[in-house]
């Protein structure tokens, strides 16, 4: 069975024909125009209503012009139709895919003939999914489902390809590796030549990383409604962990031996220079709280040291409850000579000599009353009466308190 065609074959109905005719006549000398027909062959005809309603035919047969065929083919319904309308030799799909297995088309290429849509189409050449997306049309193209050539937004090729010269405007402002043909609002460390990789979340949602690849330096910063300051990224490059110490870290050198701080000072300490030690104890800028260097002895006793919020230094706290207790030295107008004297027994914390004129205990650790304290001095004791202010911590041991002149004395301390 073959496939004949004829060019521009038409003519019309020569009498009407019933839904169930399988042969029709078209307008006498007519029949010329389309193929001759032997056995097998057939040819496609569409006999078209006035209204617009057609049918398709297969014509297995011609004799002049009398037409037998096939009614009703290719999804069309076979209908009756009237004297004078239209009958056409058209191309229909079931003579293309007769052609296409007629031609000297591979059989492969044929089966592409039946497959419905491009995507089994794609399948049958073994293609992937790519097959159906087009291509950037630009570096920046940044259209969804399209396939990034190479070096697009600084991928698959080098950064130096797409390049920017101001760090707040990035070209198109898309994500993507950008080479730094200058440094405008790039961080302190950067020069011309560096590479930045900039990501974009959404219009308030970025970051950006920008790599000093010379001296091998990492900057960082990220957007919220504006872009934040720079700050640098810390590597085993730039930072020997083993320099610093970790919050609540032991800290044990070569044979449990502490590590050593050595101060940075060209002079004296009455040299005035600031911040030139190893160890800085500070008060984390909270002017309310004050900067202590805290000792313990594990699981026995814990005290803090340092200047308190008045500025004068003192001990005292954890272990030692809730007191402070000044250390007296020569800038805080005590006398070394005069605390040991008797001296400024106003303040809590001085130190002085004195015998117990009855009243209180006498053993070391002992508090006492200053009510029931004399001055001593060598050979002699202050008279009865002569009490002084405040309670006191006995220092050592008093051998007797009955207020005579031969009372023995004791270094004590003011503690309240």
């Amino acid at each position: 069975m073959a496939l004949q065609i004829t060019n521009n074959a038409t003519s019309t109905l020569a009498s009407s024909i019933a839904a169930g005719d399988t042969a029709f006549s078209v307008k006498a000398g007519d029949g010329a125009k389309f193929p001759v027909l032997g056995a097998g062959d057939w040819f496609p005809a569409t006999l078209v209503k006035a209204s617009g309603v057609l049918e398709i035919v297969k014509v297995t047969a011609r004799n002049t012009d009398v037409f037998t065929v096939v009614r009703g083919q290719e999804g069309t319904l076979a209908q009756s139709f009237n004297v004078g309308e239209i009958v056409q030799l058209r191309m229909t799909k079931a003579a293309f895919a007769e052609f296409v297995q007629q031609s000297s088309f591979s059989t492969f290429a044929k089966s592409l003939w039946d497959d419905p849509d491009k995507e089994t189409m794609r399948t049958s050449l073994g293609l992937g999914t790519v097959a159906t997306y087009d291509v950037q049309t630009a570096l920046f193209d940044a259209t969804i489902g399209r396939i990034l050539k190479t070096g697009a937004f600084g991928l698959g090729g080098t950064a130096q390809n797409i390049t920017f010269s101001d760090a707040n405007v990035m070209p198109a402002d898309v994500t993507g590796i950008y080479g730094a043909a200058a440094v405008g609002n790039g961080p302190a460390g950067g020069v011309a030549g560096d590479m930045l990789l900039h990501v974009v979340f959404n219009t308030n949602a970025k970051f950006q990383l920008w790599m000093n690849y010379n001296a091998r330096r990492l900057f960082y910063r990220n957007y919220a409604t504006g872009w934040q300051p720079w700050v640098e990224v810390y590597h085993t490059g730039n930072l020997n962990p083993a320099l610093y110490v970790q919050h609540s870290e032991r800290l044990l050198g070569s044979n449990n031996n502490l590590p050593s701080f050595h101060s940075n000072l060209s002079a004296s300490i009455a040299s005035g220079q600031a911040n030139q030690g190893q160890l800085l104890i500070g008060n984390g800028g909270n002017s309310s709280a004050a900067a202590v260097l805290s000792f313990l002895r594990e699981g026995i006793y814990g005290v803090n040291i340092g200047p308190d919020t008045d500025n004068i230094l003192k001990v005292g706290g954890w272990s030692m409850g809730n007191a402070a207790y000044q250390l007296w030295n020569d800038s805080n107008g005590v006398s070394r000579y005069g605390i040991l004297m008797g001296n400024y027994v106003e303040q809590v914390g001085a130190y002085g000599f004195f015998c117990i004129g009855g009243g209180g205990g006498t053993t070391p650790g002992a508090a006492v009353a200053g009510a029931n304290m004399r001055r001593a001095a060598a050979g002699y004791q202050a008279p009865a009466g002569g009490g002084i202010p405040g309670t006191w911590l006995l220092c050592g041991q008093i051998f007797n308190s009955d207020g005579a002149s031969t009372d023995s004395t004791t270094l004590c301390i003011r503690i309240a």
